[in-house]
């Protein structure tokens, strides 16, 4: 693994020496020539078939370990020159790259098998500055920054740039599928296909050598664990579908409003422990008012709450300058009539038509 990451690093090198611009103000003139190969950011391993092309040798240089090498991305400026800004001032005049980060690869969580990730040192000089003004201090200055931990705060960049978190690191494409997935099953669910896609992949990696040898090796790849599926989701959720979702909820009113309890939805939040043991939190179900659009407009979690969500729903109102509900229509209006009366005087509540004609 380590020979390969150096002869990529040399490989990217290499890019980077041939076509870099010497000054930030000029455009580089350098250009590769027709006959180097392009090849990244993502490095794949060489499969049985380029070795048996190019040694010449046939089964005598085949070895399983080759199926045991990690893909690995890099992560530079020769791919994306956009990460010479700096994440903490956002300056792009005063930066430099400082060569290879020193901590090595990182392990990288992967869709279908674990990858590596390598990325490049980034110094600001104006932090560099800063940091000397403050603490008279010269080493380790804010300004040595690694791409690939400021690739984590600028998700929305290209696609092939990895996510990088404070205890993991993950594709783009296992990132994808977590945000996308996690809300119609469970962390764990998803850890076990996830782990099931790993072991599919050593299956055909070990098919494909045993087409030519024996494999004395044995599975030893590790996914995701469903810890790990929640925290990213949870902070993906939290920096992006939260906002979202309050400030278009704010947005919602109604003419007509329906009180219901949702219990179905409510026993899908379930939380599973280390022993695989689920259990549901929201016990008393989900009570959610729903516009003439059957949209959902307010929720909380039990009936005690009933007087504060209308009164924050007659608030809502107030702010965006409509009139208030004409009716709130319930299927125990007996029951949450007084609510609706002291949150919303003008308000009438009646009995869903359903239930009328269940009588």
């Amino acid at each position: 693994q380590l020979r390969w990451e150096a002869e990529v690093v040399e490989y990217v090198q290499c890019l980077w020496e041939k076509s870099r611009p010497r000054s930030k103000k000029i455009e580089p003139t350098d250009k590769l020539g027709i006959n180097v190969p392009l090849l990244g950011p993502r490095f794949v391993p060489p499969s049985y078939l380029h070795i048996q092309k190019r040694a010449g040798l046939g089964h005598r240089v085949l070895e399983p370990m080759t199926q045991y090498i990690k893909p690995l991305n890099v992560i530079h400026p020769f791919y994306y020159p956009q990460l010479a800004t700096c994440p903490r001032c956002g300056s792009d005049k005063e930066t430099s790259w400082e060569g290879w980060t020193s901590t090595g690869a990182r392990e990288l969580h992967g869709l279908i098998c674990e990858e590596t990730a390598l990325g490049a040192q980034l110094r600001c000089n104006i932090c560099k500055e800063s940091a000397k003004m403050k603490k008279g201090n010269t080493k380790n200055t804010p300004g040595d920054d690694d791409a690939g931990a400021q690739a984590s705060e600028t998700a929305d960049l290209e696609g092939g740039i990895p996510i990088f978190f404070y205890r993991c690191a993950l594709t783009r494409d296992l990132f994808d599928l977590l945000v996308e997935m996690r809300p119609s099953t469970t962390s764990a669910g998803l850890e076990e296909r996830i782990r099931q896609l790993h072991l599919l992949e050593h299956k055909r990696r070990m098919l494909e050598y045993l087409e030519v040898a024996g494999d004395p090796l044995g599975y030893a790849d590790k996914s995701i664990s469903g810890e790990m599926i929640t925290e990213v989701f949870l902070n993906v959720s939290a920096r992006t579908r939260k906002g979202e979702s309050e400030g278009y909820l704010k947005t919602l009113s109604a003419i007509c409003g329906s009180l219901d309890n949702t219990f179905k939805a409510a026993s899908k939040a379930t939380l599973t422990n280390r022993d695989r043991q689920k259990s549901k939190e929201l016990r008393g179900g989900i009570l959610s008012v729903l516009n003439e659009d059957n949209q959902i407009i307010a929720w909380t979690r039990t009936n005690a709450e009933i007087t504060e969500l209308l009164q924050g729903l007659k608030r809502r109102h107030n702010i965006l300058n409509v009139p208030q509900p004409k009716m709130m229509v319930a299927d125990n209006c007996c029951q949450v009539r007084n609510a609706v009366t002291s949150a919303m005087p003008e308000t009438d509540s009646k009995l869903d038509v359903w239930h009328f004609s269940a009588r």
